[in-house]
Protein backbone atom coordinates (compact mmCIF):
# COMPACT_ATOMS: atom_id res chain seq x y z
CA UNK A 1 0.00 0.00 0.00
CA UNK A 2 1.31 3.42 -0.86
CA UNK A 3 2.31 5.98 1.75
CA UNK A 4 -0.12 8.88 1.29
CA UNK A 5 2.40 11.43 2.62
CA UNK A 6 5.43 10.87 0.39
CA UNK A 7 5.33 9.84 -3.26
CA UNK A 8 7.21 6.76 -4.39
CA UNK A 9 10.45 7.42 -6.32
CA UNK A 10 9.02 6.29 -9.68
CA UNK A 11 6.21 8.86 -9.35
CA UNK A 12 8.60 11.69 -8.46
CA UNK A 13 10.84 10.78 -11.39
CA UNK A 14 7.92 10.79 -13.86
CA UNK A 15 6.65 14.15 -12.63
CA UNK A 16 10.12 15.72 -12.74
CA UNK A 17 10.77 14.28 -16.22
CA UNK A 18 7.44 15.62 -17.50
CA UNK A 19 7.97 19.07 -16.02
CA UNK A 20 11.49 19.22 -17.43
CA UNK A 21 10.05 18.47 -20.87
CA UNK A 22 7.49 21.24 -20.49
CA UNK A 23 10.19 23.61 -19.31
CA UNK A 24 12.12 22.99 -22.53
CA UNK A 25 9.13 24.38 -24.46
CA UNK A 26 9.54 27.80 -22.82
CA UNK A 27 5.81 28.14 -22.18
CA UNK A 28 4.49 31.47 -20.91
CA UNK A 29 4.55 31.76 -17.10
CA UNK A 30 6.99 28.83 -16.83
CA UNK A 31 9.08 28.73 -13.66
CA UNK A 32 12.82 29.38 -13.95
CA UNK A 33 14.91 26.36 -14.93
CA UNK A 34 16.58 26.22 -11.52
CA UNK A 35 13.16 25.87 -9.85
CA UNK A 36 12.05 22.69 -11.63
CA UNK A 37 12.86 20.48 -8.61
CA UNK A 38 10.80 22.70 -6.29
CA UNK A 39 8.02 22.86 -8.88
CA UNK A 40 8.03 19.06 -9.10
CA UNK A 41 7.66 18.79 -5.31
CA UNK A 42 4.62 21.09 -5.43
CA UNK A 43 3.07 18.99 -8.21
CA UNK A 44 3.78 15.79 -6.27
CA UNK A 45 2.20 17.33 -3.16
CA UNK A 46 -0.88 18.20 -5.22
CA UNK A 47 -1.18 14.92 -7.14
CA UNK A 48 0.01 12.14 -4.84
CA UNK A 49 -2.32 12.26 -1.79
CA UNK A 50 -5.89 11.03 -2.06
CA UNK A 51 -5.23 8.85 -5.11
CA UNK A 52 -3.90 5.37 -5.58
CA UNK A 53 -0.98 5.45 -8.00
CA UNK A 54 0.49 2.23 -9.34
CA UNK A 55 3.69 2.19 -11.37
CA UNK A 56 2.56 -0.56 -13.77
CA UNK A 57 -0.83 1.04 -14.40
CA UNK A 58 0.10 4.71 -14.22
CA UNK A 59 3.67 5.39 -15.40
CA UNK A 60 2.64 5.38 -19.06
CA UNK A 61 -0.48 7.42 -18.34
CA UNK A 62 1.63 10.10 -16.64
CA UNK A 63 3.94 10.29 -19.64
CA UNK A 64 0.97 10.55 -22.00
CA UNK A 65 -0.58 13.33 -19.90
CA UNK A 66 2.61 15.36 -20.14
CA UNK A 67 2.74 14.69 -23.88
CA UNK A 68 -0.81 16.01 -24.20
CA UNK A 69 0.10 19.10 -22.18
CA UNK A 70 3.11 19.69 -24.43
CA UNK A 71 0.86 19.47 -27.49
CA UNK A 72 -1.93 21.70 -26.24
CA UNK A 73 -0.60 24.28 -23.76
CA UNK A 74 0.91 27.69 -24.49
CA UNK A 75 0.96 28.73 -20.80
CA UNK A 76 2.54 26.81 -17.94
CA UNK A 77 -0.12 24.34 -16.74
CA UNK A 78 -1.36 23.72 -13.23
CA UNK A 79 -1.75 20.18 -11.83
CA UNK A 80 -5.48 20.43 -12.58
CA UNK A 81 -4.69 20.63 -16.30
CA UNK A 82 -2.57 17.48 -15.92
CA UNK A 83 -5.50 15.63 -14.32
CA UNK A 84 -7.84 16.72 -17.12
CA UNK A 85 -5.62 15.15 -19.79
CA UNK A 86 -4.54 12.09 -17.77
CA UNK A 87 -5.87 9.09 -19.73
CA UNK A 88 -8.12 6.60 -18.01
CA UNK A 89 -6.55 3.39 -16.80
CA UNK A 90 -6.82 0.39 -19.06
CA UNK A 91 -9.76 -1.75 -17.97
CA UNK A 92 -8.95 -4.82 -15.94
CA UNK A 93 -9.60 -7.92 -18.05
CA UNK A 94 -12.72 -9.80 -17.03
CA UNK A 95 -12.35 -13.20 -15.48
CA UNK A 96 -13.17 -16.12 -17.71
CA UNK A 97 -16.42 -17.92 -16.97
CA UNK A 98 -15.82 -20.85 -14.64
CA UNK A 99 -15.63 -24.26 -16.25
CA UNK A 100 -18.39 -26.41 -14.81
CA UNK A 101 -18.40 -30.16 -14.89
CA UNK A 102 -21.58 -31.85 -16.13
CA UNK A 103 -22.32 -32.81 -12.52
CA UNK A 104 -22.01 -29.19 -11.34
CA UNK A 105 -24.24 -28.04 -14.19
CA UNK A 106 -26.91 -30.59 -13.27
CA UNK A 107 -26.67 -29.68 -9.58
CA UNK A 108 -27.14 -25.96 -10.44
CA UNK A 109 -30.05 -26.79 -12.76
CA UNK A 110 -31.74 -28.71 -9.92
CA UNK A 111 -31.19 -25.81 -7.50
CA UNK A 112 -32.78 -23.35 -9.96
CA UNK A 113 -35.68 -25.75 -10.52
CA UNK A 114 -36.21 -26.05 -6.74
CA UNK A 115 -36.29 -22.25 -6.45
CA UNK A 116 -38.80 -22.02 -9.29
CA UNK A 117 -40.99 -24.69 -7.64
CA UNK A 118 -40.86 -22.80 -4.34
CA UNK A 119 -41.90 -19.55 -6.06
CA UNK A 120 -44.73 -21.30 -7.90
CA UNK A 121 -45.97 -22.66 -4.56
CA UNK A 122 -46.09 -19.14 -3.09
CA UNK A 123 -47.48 -17.25 -6.09
CA UNK A 124 -50.32 -17.75 -8.54
CA UNK A 125 -49.09 -16.82 -11.97
CA UNK A 126 -51.73 -16.48 -14.66
CA UNK A 127 -50.84 -14.51 -17.75
CA UNK A 128 -49.38 -11.18 -16.65
CA UNK A 129 -50.97 -11.29 -13.20
CA UNK A 130 -49.03 -12.47 -10.17
CA UNK A 131 -50.78 -12.94 -6.84
CA UNK A 132 -49.30 -13.95 -3.52
CA UNK A 133 -50.96 -17.00 -1.97
CA UNK A 134 -52.00 -16.62 1.64
CA UNK A 135 -51.15 -19.20 4.28
CA UNK A 136 -54.59 -20.80 3.96
CA UNK A 137 -54.23 -21.04 0.17
CA UNK A 138 -50.81 -22.68 0.54
CA UNK A 139 -52.35 -25.34 2.76
CA UNK A 140 -54.88 -26.37 0.06
CA UNK A 141 -53.95 -29.40 -2.03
Amino acid sequence: MQNNQHPEPWFSQRIQRGLTSLLALRLESAPPADAVAATARVWEFALWPGRVWDEDADAGRIGEAFRQLALTQTHWPAPAAFLRVLPARAPVPALAAPKLTPEEREHNRQRVQAMMDMLRAKFDVTGDAVEYRTQSQNALP
